[in-house]
């Protein structure tokens, strides 16, 4: 095995911690208190898609090996070395109302400051996306801050945001009950599970006669 090779690994085998053991430890934690378990990730994106995480874990593993999420790990990995003493990395929040708990993991949290982060590396001019919105202010809410900023990393620019949209308990029964497939009208084109998703191919043919009919 070559040196990149051996680099590649270690930065799958360390997102792979990050994105699944160890917060698939606290799920089943939960779970065996009787209790129904959802992430932020999972509820702010396609409802399918996590449905496919958990059936597929081997295509997530793959997906891990692709260039922008290695990308990315590198990103993190280099602000976390420059990062305050007073900003933590990756700190687990979560809230149990009724039977249902959901878990947060911003990328840092700072008790000093009141404030959590998201930190996005993009190959696009840094500009603010309603899912990375959305999903700041659940963290914000289930870590009890009084801000969020999402951070973005680009080799076009460095830009950060303040969130200042207020999510509550309520909010919570509003997103689960728009939980859908897809949640965004993109991520279906960009799914690593597109050619399995019968969802993919309902949207692709919507799409193709919006298309057809703005142009007939």
């Amino acid at each position: 095995m070559g040196l990149m090779d051996e680099l590649i690994e270690n930065i799958v085998k360390h997102a792979d911690y990050r994105y699944n053991a160890r917060k698939e430890e606290l799920r089943n934690q939960l779970e065996s208190k009787g209790l129904k378990v959802y992430f932020t990730h999972e509820l702010t994106s396609c409802k399918k898609k996590s449905e496919f995480r958990n059936r597929y874990p081997e295509l997530q593993r793959k997906l891990m090996h692709k260039p922008p999420l290695l990308l990315g790990e590198i990103v993190q990995k280099g602000v976390k070395a420059y990062l305050p003493r007073d900003v933590e990395e990756e700190r687990i929040f979560y809230k149990v109302l009724g039977n249902t708990a959901i878990i947060g993991t911003p990328d840092f949290y700072s008790q000093s400051r009141r404030s959590v982060y998201e930190l996005k590396f993009t190959r696009r001019r840094p500009k603010l996306y309603e899912h990375h919105r959305l999903r700041a202010c659940v963290y914000k809410w289930l870590s009890g801050a009084e801000h969020a900023y999402l951070l973005y990393c680009s080799p076009r620019g460095f830009r950060e945001y303040e969130v200042n949209d207020e999510f509550c308990d309520s909010g919570l029964k509003s997103l689960m009950d728009k939980w859908s497939s897809p949640m965004w009208e993109w991520e279906c084109k960009l799914c690593v599970y597109r050619t399995i998703c019968d969802r993919f191919n309902i949207f692709s043919e919507y799409e193709d006669r919006n298309y057809k009919n703005r142009n007939s």
